[in-house]
């Protein structure tokens, strides 16, 4: 009897043990899923890339069905940095920011695609989109500032090259 009220406890706290190490692998293996939708896009291949060094590697791609979405998913967690979502051509992307987050959504409109993307679920995202937004405007501000004419002077008048007088003129005798 002595040996059941033992084995007892020890059953429900292995159970509990079993049940947190579910719960932990399975945060861990739900990997990265990025959904993309892109106004006036309706086919062709996305791609994720992703940095190194000065070079860019394409680490997953996804095709964008009939209503501009395209889901990017793996089972795996990807290491932490700046990616980019390239459009179909290779020829236009965007960076983003994967870390612990990684199950987000995009919407980005091909017109202009640093003002006019929303990400939805990724609160770091959302902010690296203000910086982008706000680096895209100040340096159109720059720009409009470095190719306005300069504003028109009006010549001072001309004072003819005098000799200086006298009294101004430094005298070089020894005092």
């Amino acid at each position: 009897m002595v040996l059941f009220t033992f084995i007892a406890p020890m059953q429900k706290l292995l159970s509990l043990l079993l049940c947190c190490l579910c719960g932990v692998s399975s945060l861990h293996a739900q990997g990265y899923q990025i959904s993309v939708t892109l106004r006036n896009m309706q086919s062709g291949t996305l791609y994720l890339g992703h940095y190194m060094g000065k070079t860019t590697y394409v680490m997953d791609s996804a095709q964008i069905n009939a209503q501009g979405t395209a889901i990017l998913k793996g089972t795996e967690t990807l290491p932490g940095g700046i990616y980019l979502i390239v459009m179909p051509g290779k020829q236009r992307y965007f960076e983003i920011l994967l870390d612990k987050k990684q199950q987000f959504s995009i919407q980005a409109d091909t017109a202009d695609l640093t003002a006019n993307t929303v990400f939805t679920g990724s609160p770091d995202n959302a902010l690296f989109s203000d910086y982008n937004k706000f680096i895209l405007n100040n340096s159109r501000e720059l720009q409009a500032k470095r190719h306005r004419p300069a504003p028109r002077q009006t010549p001072r008048p001309c004072n003819p090259c005098r000799k200086p007088s006298a009294k101004n003129s430094r005298s070089t005798a020894a005092t």
